[in-house]
């Protein structure tokens, strides 16, 4: 089992281009610096400028008499794979993840005892996302005041 970016250098683009010499050229993977890049090779390559077909997700695309011509655009949106589970992931979540993401986060954990509402154990602090050192929040944890 191999795993690779997905994304083939400009070499073997050249390579598949030339080897393969296609009427049109529709880059499909990537950012748009990536498509732009991709039909400017397909370009250098003979594929005439006007069949070099750049579209975005939802574009239609028709192939009629050999010539690909963007004909219109369905109205789409983005389905979120999230581990196995595909399109159920929420805005909420997502906005969530986007604050984890840019922000980090800390968890304070106390074990408490269900009878006398006092803590049982120490305070174990955790957290990700705001410092590459483990020991910057060793300072928080005196600050815990446990009632």
């Amino acid at each position: 089992m191999v795993h690779v970016s997905g994304h083939a250098p400009a070499g073997e683009l050249l390579y598949v281009l030339n080897a393969t010499r296609p009427s049109n050229v529709m880059p499909i993977h990537g950012e748009w610096r990536h498509l732009r890049a991709h039909g400017r090779l397909a370009e250098a390559t003979g594929v005439p400028t006007d069949r070099v077909v750049l579209a975005e997700d939802g574009v239609v695309v028709d192939l009629v008499d050999g010539v690909a011509r963007i004909t219109g655009a369905v109205d789409c949106g983005y389905v979120y794979v999230d581990g196995l589970a595909v399109g159920d992931v929420g805005e909420e979540s997502l906005k969530d993840r986007r604050i984890l993401g840019e922000e980090g986060f800390i968890a304070i954990t106390v074990i408490i005892d269900s009878v006398t509402g006092k803590a049982t154990g120490s305070v174990h602090v955790s957290g990700r996302g705001f410092s590459d050192e483990p020991a910057a929040i060793d300072a928080v944890v005196p600050l815990i005041e446990l009632s």
